[in-house]
């Protein structure tokens, strides 16, 4: 009876930590929150496995992204529209 009970109380602790875990948030997001995205890639630069870790994948997609916009903006506004017209 003993060992039903410390199963049972690991299992319960288990089940409340769950519900700590929040889900990450999209390429989209960081892409309308700077701030927040810069925030998650410092936290990512000394976060350990944050290779693995969606936020951190999601941050970085979003800048590199959003670099890739304003380096598109950057050349239309030096050489006009470099937008390829087939």
């Amino acid at each position: 009876m003993k060992q039903i009970s410390i199963i049972l109380a690991a299992m319960i602790t288990l089940s409340a930590c769950k519900d700590d875990v929040k889900s990450p948030q999209t390429v989209q997001y960081y892409m309308e929150h700077p701030d927040a995205r810069q925030a998650m890639l410092d936290e990512c630069e000394v976060k350990n496995g944050s290779d693995l870790d969606a936020d951190c994948i999601n941050a970085r997609d979003a800048l590199s992204q959003a670099t890739s916009a304003k380096d598109l903006e950057d050349l239309d506004k030096y050489f006009g529209d470099t937008s390829s017209e087939d």
